[in-house]
């Protein structure tokens, strides 16, 4: 029994020894980034830009940082009363949810398809709106799911085609 004993406590102290060791290199946690055009760290201007690898577009805790694929993050578009157009870059993006909220118009462009996520969550508020616009690439389809909450708007244009889920809450809008 007690050789049991010893082999059992052994086996747990290695054990503590190697998570110690690995634990610099697991993989960090995703993080919710947001949507900063501006590179002057924590205040957060919306704006016009380019959603790609390579530019420091995005807030994390105060800083600027570049997106990144892996590990997946979530993405934040607070819209400003102006809006701002992002345009997706030639990559592909991946991203765990991405959230449209504020009160003003955010257009999502460009090629629709390299747009790998979810969720999107559209959360505008006013007169605020998530408008899908993909002149000659308009297919949606790596995006499980688009979620209106009760008084946002979802505008598409240009032939943009969702595969995935909707999920609307509240009663709708019908705009002309």
């Amino acid at each position: 029994m007690r050789r049991e004993t010893h082999r059992r406590s052994r086996g747990i102290a290695t054990g503590a020894l190697l998570l110690i060791c690995l634990a610099p290199a697991l993989p960090s946690m995703a993080a919710t980034l947001t949507w900063d055009t501006v590179e002057d760290g924590p205040p957060v201007t919306h704006g016009n830009g380019t959603w790609d690898l390579g530019s420091n577009r995005w807030n994390s805790s105060g800083a600027n940082v570049t997106w990144s694929n892996s590990p997946v993050n979530d993405a934040l578009f607070i819209g400003g009363a102006s809006g701002a157009t992002i345009t997706l870059g030639n990559e592909p993006i991946i991203a765990g949810t991405i959230t449209i909220s504020g009160p003003g118009n955010t257009i999502l462009q460009g090629p629709l398809a390299n747009l790998s996520a979810a969720e999107i969550r559209i959360d505008t508020i006013s007169d605020g709106k998530l408008v899908m616009n993909a002149p000659g690439s308009g297919a949606l389809s790596q995006v499980a799911k688009l979620s209106i909450a009760s008084g946002a708007t979802l505008y598409l244009s240009n032939g943009v085609i969702v595969t995935g889920g909707i999920t609307a809450a509240g009663t709708g809008n019908n705009e002309a």
